[in-house]
């Protein structure tokens, strides 16, 4: 699974050291055990030990389409109302991942961390 970053990929925030990072991918079946793991490793390869250096790291991870691919050129608000193409957020704080959501259409379905479903949520409320 290849992460491909998406312009503008990258905010900083000043006053705390945040980092938001913004990445398209094929999507896959979050029902299915291999695609959560393929999932999980190509995060933990694509981030590293980066989330380190900042209180908080987040990344978006959007289905690869006809308009969200390596040609997207929008801005943070414009990728923003791509709800249904969103299919993982991950959070660090300080280091530490204490966020890692599977989302399908708007709505969180899966918790990598617990490794369990959820009942879906809508991730924008």
């Amino acid at each position: 699974m290849e992460f491909i970053p998406l312009s503008p990929y990258q905010r900083t925030n000043s006053g705390s050291v945040h980092s938001v990072y913004f990445f398209t991918t094929s999507g896959g079946d979050w029902r299915d055990a291999g695609y959560r793991a393929q999932l999980s490793e190509a995060v933990r390869k694509t981030v590293g030990d980066t989330p380190e250096s900042f209180d908080i790291y987040l990344l978006y991870l959007y289905r690869k389409t006809d308009i969200l691919n390596k040609t997207f050129r929008g801005d943070e608000d414009s990728l923003f109302s791509h709800y249904d193409d969103l299919i993982s957020f991950v959070r660090w704080n300080h280091g530490n991942m204490d966020i890692f959501y599977s989302i399908n259409k708007s709505n969180v379905v899966y918790d990598l961390l617990d490794d369990r479903a959820v009942d879906p949520w809508n991730f924008y409320d």
